[in-house]
């Protein structure tokens, strides 16, 4: 098959555009970038068959076969292991004891995990900034009674806010349940 600059730049067009959109996104997850995939593996194809072609084509292969090594060599220990986590998240978890115990319709308050709440939980649920001043004052304003998901730790070596010790200080939200990394807390205004 034989390339025209056209299509290489309908591809170059393609896959700027959606690392473009997802650059400006607030909220990044790998999956979002997805659909960029196919034309940057296009392009890579058409440049791969470009070292593979005249009298360079040993060169090629064996840069080809070095980097190739190089790319995958870090995940060798990834590889070693089957391909699909069947672990149950603590999300997924915690989700499951609100569908069982919380009255439907009920607002659910997180500043971290929130779209793993969304999904497996059957509740709305208000997305709170992350940390900071912005925190705080979101939490003095919630706008109704409902459900505050606080982490204990979320990420290694860096302490989530709001602490623990400041929700359990505050008389608007009581301890509902403890998980090992999360506590759900009742918010009543």
């Amino acid at each position: 098959m034989v390339w025209s600059w056209s299509w290489e730049g309908f591809l170059v067009l393609w896959a700027v555009l959606l690392v473009g959109c997802f650059s400006a996104l607030g909220h990044k997850e790998p999956r979002y970038v997805m659909p960029a995939a196919p034309p940057i593996f296009l392009l890579a194809g058409v440049g791969l068959s470009g070292l593979l072609r005249g009298r360079l084509r040993v060169v090629g292969a064996v840069v080809l076969v070095v980097a190739m090594g190089c790319a995958f060599w870090p995940d060798r220990q990834r590889f070693a292991t089957g391909f699909v986590d069947h672990a149950v998240s603590e999300e997924m978890v915690v989700s499951e004891y609100l569908n069982a115990n919380v009255a439907p319709g009920t607002l659910i308050y997180a500043n971290l995990g929130y779209p793993d709440f969304a999904y497996y939980g059957n509740f709305d649920v208000e997305a709170l900034p992350e940390g900071g001043e912005d925190l705080y004052d979101s939490l003095k304003e919630l706008s109704e009674d409902g459900i505050f998901v606080a982490y204990k730790t979320y990420e290694p070596g860096v302490p989530p806010e709001p602490p623990i010790a400041w929700l359990d200080a505050n008389s608007h939200f009581r301890r509902m349940k403890e998980f090992p990394n999360i506590v759900v807390y009742a918010f009543r205004k």
